[in-house]
C-alpha cells in the first residue's frame, strides 16, 4: 500500500460520524441503486454487486435488499468487523486491497 492510502486502514475510526451514520449512508444507497437500475434495469435481484470500498457495510445492507449477492472489500479492519457482525445472509466482506487491479 502507498504511503497516502495508510490512513484508509483506521477511515472508520477517523470520520465515525460519517461511516456510521446510517441516515447519510441509506441516502447514499437510495442514490446508488437508483442509478444501477437506471443503467441495469429494474432486476437486480439476478446480479452480484462487488463493493470495493464497502467500509462499515452499511450501504451493503440496503443494496442486499435489491441484489441477489452482495460482495464486499476494504482495507480498514474495524469497519469490515463492523460489517461482517451486521451482515445478512446474502453478503460477504472481506479485508483487503484493491488499488488498481481490475475484476475484469
Amino acid at each position: 500500500m502507498t504511503a497516502e492510502r495508510v490512513y484508509q486502514r483506521d477511515f472508520s475510526s477517523i470520520l465515525p460520524e460519517a461511516m456510521y451514520n446510517t441516515r447519510a449512508r441509506s441516502q447514499k444507497a437510495r442514490k446508488i441503486i437508483a442509478i444501477i437500475s437506471d443503467v441495469a434495469g429494474s432486476r437486480l435481484d439476478d446480479l452480484t454487486c462487488l463493493d470495493v470500498g464497502c467500509s462499515t457495510g452499511i450501504i451493503d445492507n440496503l443494496l442486499a435488499d435489491h441484489f441477489k449477492l452482495v460482495c464486499g472489500i476494504d482495507i480498514d479492519g474495524a469497519a469490515v468487523h463492523h460489517a461482517v457482525t451486521h451482515k445478512l445472509a446474502n453478503e460477504f466482506f472481506m479485508l483487503g486491497d484493491c488499488p488498481g487491479h481490475s475484476f475484469c
